[in-house]
């Protein structure tokens, strides 16, 4: 698909590039999302939205204690252990903008939603292998 094309008809007023596609992203808010294993990137706009979409079925959500943050992970991988339930995978973690809706979080507060995704990570064992898990309340 062509996303842009020039039409030169010697009309100052018209003559030029018209662009045909355009895609903007902002670069200072998106979404976090992080695994329990550690690794983490950030997301914007665009991908956030196409992952909640993605998520309709499986996803379950959660706020990161008192804070005003928020991951979505899929169901499915939860697990039990004891008396708990622990989600192993990657989330994406929004800031809750007070109207029921996901935000998007500023890049200088996505040390701090990292931060605390991480003090709710326990270690697990199964079968003689130590992973990382989220425990979920």
């Amino acid at each position: 698909m062509q996303k842009m094309e020039i039409n030169i008809k010697l009309d100052p007023v018209t003559d030029g590039a018209v662009i045909k596609e355009t895609h903007v992203e902002r670069t200072d808010k998106g979404a976090l999302v992080i695994a329990t294993n550690g690794r983490s990137r950030i997301v914007y706009e665009d991908e956030a939205l196409e992952i909640i979409e993605k998520m309709d079925k499986c996803g379950r959500g959660a706020f990161l204690r008192n804070t005003p943050y928020f991951i979505l992970f899929n169901g499915s991988k939860v697990i039990r252990a004891g008396e708990g339930r622990y989600f192993i995978g990657s989330v994406i973690i929004f800031k809750y903008d007070g109207k029921g809706n996901p935000g998007l979080i500023s890049v200088d507060e996505m040390d701090r939603a990292a931060a605390e995704f991480e003090s709710r990570l326990v270690t697990l064992i199964y079968d003689g292998q130590e992973f990382s898990a989220y425990e979920i309340d």
